[in-house]
């Protein structure tokens, strides 16, 4: 979790990957922990943000701005070590910016 929050400090927005389970697809507001449902696949999405005292990452998803939040989601902390794997393929990019 460190990790990620020091890559967000010190290079912007993170591209992650999380497991989606069928609970995932109902999600409209609040923070998002994985209560139920089969497997459907890995997805890549992009966390932007964070906030320690609600214990929770702010994550831009790629369905559209009237899914979740308007297009962004938040999901605990302590999903990173559930069945959702939130963040088991973490990239920080380190290059040049245009």
């Amino acid at each position: 979790m460190d990790q990620i929050k020091r890559a967000l400090v010190s290079h912007g927005p993170v591209s992650t990957t999380f497991s989606v389970y069928e609970d995932f697809f109902y999600y409209s507001d609040g923070v998002y922990q994985y209560t139920y449902g089969e497997l459907l696949g890995d997805h890549a999405v992009l966390i932007v943000g964070y906030d320690d005292p609600g214990h929770y990452f702010i994550i831009k998803n790629s369905w559209g701005n009237d899914w979740g939040e308007s297009g962004y989601f938040r999901i605990g902390y302590s999903e990173l070590a559930s069945v959702t794997e939130l963040g088991k393929y973490t990239i920080a990019y380190h290059g040049e910016r245009p």
